[in-house]
């Protein structure tokens, strides 16, 4: 990468991380600072980037959508033993509970090429 592009891009990539990362942690109404849910919910993040990059690339929605789909119920279940609760209780394994809250079963993952 072009150096100058790199020190002009690095830190708006910080901030822009820092505050999707404290957005998440609200909407999953999580504690943020636990580093197991920070690994969980940096994950996911990177997960829902690497997505998007990949559907600016291609057009694999149906394959997409079914990584969402399983990464919310992974995410259910992680979050829902975060807090302390048996598996099954709380959320749920569903994909709709903190998932769904967090939008990532919604994502959209057949966007519009420009």
């Amino acid at each position: 990468m072009d150096p100058g592009l790199r020190a002009q891009v690095i830190p708006l990539e910080r901030t822009l991380a820092w505050e999707a990362y404290q957005l998440a942690v609200t909407l999953l109404d999580v504690d943020g600072d636990d580093p197991r849910v920070r690994t969980v919910v940096s994950g996911t993040l990177d997960l829902v980037r690497g997505l998007g990059l990949a559907n600016i690339l291609t057009d694999d929605a149906r394959r997409r959508s079914r990584v969402l789909d399983a990464w919310a119920q992974q995410l259910d279940l992680a979050l829902t033993r975060l807090r302390g609760r048996p598996a099954g209780q709380g959320e749920g394994t569903s994909g709709s509970g903190a998932a769904r809250s967090f939008g990532l079963t919604a994502l959209p993952v057949n966007l519009e090429r420009a």
